[in-house]
């Protein structure tokens, strides 16, 4: 009898047989994953077993079996996730180790009323998920790469995926991730482990970009017509483009969003639908659609709207863009220009806003300084580092180029407010803005003390400073460019 055969029976007995002589205890399971994993040196029988185990999680099924209970909690909990790393060393795990200990992670809080799943993808219901900081601890220590980037999907779809948006239980479990997510970076700087700050850098990264595009973009939903429902028309407002799409009478809006997103493809978060005249928001997705309209063959409006995960407090986009220790950290990773996180600590820098960070603080040269130390530009304009460089570089250009805004910046004609709000959104291919918060003033004579400060002089010298390796690579050249654009700026005032 071949090893799936005796699987299946075992399998049969202990999920279907009552009073089964085999004890579905921690021990025998223990005992089965000794067998199959730890002391059997035949890849073909462990690959086996794993692809038993998958095959038998019953993860998308409405089942609550003893074999799903028990076996997934005892997997997971005291296998999985234990201290032992001769059963289990997720540091080492290939992809398909890795799909076992998602679908398990996913079964056993889903069944512990953790997370819900929405076509087929997991939804936040408590901000207690089992075993969430073995997740993170994966992604600092292991160096499969595929391994690290489904990682990182799932802690982004636990990040921002709920099931309702309850603002202080949003704002609760935020601080929670977002504390885990710091926690890891700084142990992983101290240890000096690479593949941790990587892994760490690559997860914010994704968190911001997933906040910045609006969500996911459905690419394959059921718009199969349902047996029990009306036809509606959905209309984009944007576009003027029309779809007719049949919902059932028990569709929850959730559902309607979803189909709306791939329809139009149009990010999910920022789908809002307009229903007699109401605007149906993230807490309203599992309500009823047909509790939302009086009759059918209604049109329904969609707009594009702003991701509204920003109008909460303490979002993850404010939690970690605010961090002045983070961004501290981060800048000083660009010393490395070797590294194997460069490229991404770079973007991620770049995703942070300007207007809050200690190099803006130092280099505004406050005219309330007594002392008039002159600022140390090396500090900042370090040509040792072409990335710190261009960034400072890109830092002064927008504190010139914007010096008229001060106290009475709050009358700003609404074209200059416009071209602010495209530029918060730069890539480090573009010139990153200042944004000056309302009350905030920048110095009037702030090109006088730039100047007073040998800030000009210093910007001249960078030209013969600035290393001929540097010409490799785009930076460089916008790095010169940055500096002419200075010095062009500083003339016409």
């Amino acid at each position: 009898m071949n090893i799936n055969v005796r699987l299946e029976v075992l399998y049969y007995f202990i999920s279907e047989v009552k009073n089964s002589i085999f004890e579905l205890s921690s021990d025998n399971i223990e005992k089965l994953w000794n067998l199959f994993m730890v002391n059997n040196k035949y890849k073909e029988v462990k690959s086996l077993f794993i692809n038993f185990l998958i095959s038998k999680n019953p993860l998308y099924d409405n089942v609550n079996d003893e074999f799903s209970n028990t076996f997934s909690s005892v997997l997971l909990i005291h296998i999985l996730t234990g201290s032992d790393k001769t059963k289990f060393n997720y540091e080492s795990i290939d992809i398909q180790e890795y799909n076992l200990f998602e679908g398990y992670f996913l079964l056993v809080n889903k069944l512990q009323k953790k997370i819900q799943f929405i076509s087929n993808s997991p939804r936040v219901i408590a901000n207690d998920i089992i075993k969430l900081t073995s997740l993170f601890e994966m992604l600092v220590f292991n160096q499969n790469q595929e391994v690290r980037a489904r990682l990182s999907k799932l802690l982004v779809n636990l990040c921002l995926y709920f099931k309702t948006y309850v603002e202080d239980t949003c704002s609760d479990y935020w601080i929670l991730f977002i504390d885990l997510s710091i926690f890891y970076f700084n142990k992983s700087i101290e240890s000096k482990n690479t593949n941790g700050i990587s892994g760490m850098i690559l997860l914010m990264n994704s968190i911001l970009k997933e906040i910045e595009s609006g969500g996911k973009v459905f690419q394959s939903v059921d718009i199969t017509n349902p047996n029990n429902g009306d036809e509606y028309i959905f209309n984009n407002s944007k576009t003027k483009e029309k779809k007719s799409i049949k919902i059932g009478y028990g569709e929850l809006i959730i559902k309607v969003r979803e189909k709306v997103s791939y329809l139009f493809e149009i990010p999910i978060f920022l789908v809002c639908l307009i229903i007699n005249k109401k605007i149906i928001d993230l807490n309203d997705d599992f309500t009823y659609f047909r509790e939302q309209v009086s009759y059918s063959n209604s049109i329904i409006e969609v707009i594009e709207r702003d991701c509204p995960l920003l109008a909460f407090k303490n979002n993850p986009k404010q939690l970690l863009c605010f961090n002045q220790e983070l961004f501290s950290k981060l800048f000083h990773l660009l010393d490395n220009p070797d590294s194997i996180y460069i490229n991404d600590t770079w973007e991620l820098i770049n995703l942070f806003p300007m207007y809050h960070n200690e190099i803006k603080k130092e280099l505004e040269l406050s005219s309330n300084n007594m002392n008039k130390e002159l600022i140390k530009w090396d500090k900042y304009l370090d040509t040792k580092s072409i990335y710190k460089l261009l960034y400072s570089l890109n830092l002064i250009y927008n504190m010139l180029k914007r010096k008229q805004f001060s106290s009475i910046h709050k009358n700003v004609n609404n074209e200059e407010k416009s071209n602010n709000s495209n530029n918060s959104n730069n890539s480090n291919n573009e010139e990153p803005d200042i944004v000056v918060e309302l009350g905030e003033a920048l110095p009037l004579n702030w090109l006088n003390l730039f100047i007073e400060n040998d800030g000009v002089t210093y910007i001249i010298n960078l030209l013969n400073k600035i290393n001929i390796d540097h010409f490799k690579n785009s930076l460089g050249f916008q790095c010169i460019t940055k500096i002419l654009d200075i010095l062009t700026l500083i003339k016409i005032r």
